[in-house]
């Protein structure tokens, strides 16, 4: 037998439309800019990928359970949660943002979730230990005039206890917000706008 040598392989990360991530892409300030500069002020931290990690396999598999809620679960969710809207674009101050989707007959927007994280952070505290995706969607719902969530997680490890029945787990559940936490929210991202802005132009 002949092989070659062993070698990662060198993901390439798309969009929900299978373009090459950037492509195509509404150029501007995003929301994901925003809670970057805000998340990095408020916690100190900039997030960023695991040190020894393979690049961009993290977010290959959250965009991949993405893809399979749309495609592998199809039939399924046409039957069960009809009126998915999917692909939105919504723009306020100059900020884009585009949401996973949207349950038109209720009016709640949709986040698909693909996380190695322990699920009993979640359970402990999903805000305050989840702080990045909350402030993306309150930014979201700001923008479309909306005041719920809807979360689908995929736990890859689930709790990380390894016991009979607490393995990877897919959980929903929603949030609903005031206008007054979506107002402050959007105020705390409005106010990190000039630094998001600069490492935007620092990327174009």
């Amino acid at each position: 037998m002949e092989t070659t040598k062993l070698e990662l392989y060198n993901f390439k990360t798309y969009d929900a439309s299978l373009q090459p991530m950037g492509y195509g892409r509404r150029i501007g300030l995003h929301v994901s800019g925003l809670v970057k500069a805000a998340v990095t002020a408020i916690t100190g931290e900039t997030p960023k990928a695991i040190e020894g990690e393979q690049e961009n396999v993290r977010s290959t598999m959250g965009f991949l359970w993405e893809r399979a809620l749309e495609y592998a679960f199809k039939e399924y969710m046409q039957v069960e949660r009809k009126g998915i809207k999917k692909q939105i674009s919504a723009e306020l101050d100059g900020v884009i943002g585009t949401p996973d989707g949207l349950s038109v007959k209720d009016n709640v927007l949709e986040e698909y979730k693909c996380t190695w994280r322990s699920m009993r952070r979640w359970n402990e505290d999903p805000e305050g230990n989840f702080l990045y995706w909350f402030m993306q969607v309150k930014g979201y719902l700001h923008m479309l005039g909306l005041t719920r969530v809807r979360f689908f997680i995929f736990w890859v490890n689930g709790d990380y206890t390894y016991k009979p029945g607490r393995g990877p787990q897919v959980t929903t559940q929603e949030f609903s917000f005031t206008q007054g936490e979506l107002e402050d929210n959007w105020a705390l991202l409005m106010a990190h706008k000039p630094k998001a802005k600069e490492e935007v132009h620092e990327d174009q």
